[in-house]
């Protein structure tokens, strides 16, 4: 697959089918295509259930770009206990070192699951 950013749209807009298929592959090319932007997108999808997830959480180790480990950082804060998790669980795949204080202190969340 190229990297082609001008399908990111379509490649998004098939991450929300109702075919489970079309949705796994939509969130494997998002890997390929996507940028920060999908982040919230792959984390809510990493936390359902099923195949889509196994996708998702394999889009958010792969992806690429420059501000990606930042974005993830930066969304850790906003997430539910288990978009922390999904998160941390991806960043540490990443190997982001950048990571570290804001995975020490996602440590201390109320909420056990994290």
């Amino acid at each position: 697959m190229r990297a082609d950013k001008s399908t990111l749209p379509t490649f998004v807009a098939c991450a929300a089918d109702a075919d489970e298929n079309v949705k796994v592959a939509a969130v494997q090319g998002l890997a390929v295509v996507g940028d920060a932007s999908v982040i919230p997108l792959l984390v809510k999808t990493a936390c359902e259930a099923g195949k889509p997830q196994e996708a998702a959480r394999n889009s958010l180790d792969r992806l690429g770009g420059a501000d990606v480990d930042k974005a993830m950082i930066d969304a850790l804060a906003g997430a539910d206990a288990k978009g922390k998790a999904e998160l941390a669980r991806s960043l540490g795949a990443r190997r982001a070192e950048s990571a570290v204080a804001a995975l020490l202190k996602a440590t201390e969340d109320a909420d056990g699951a994290v």
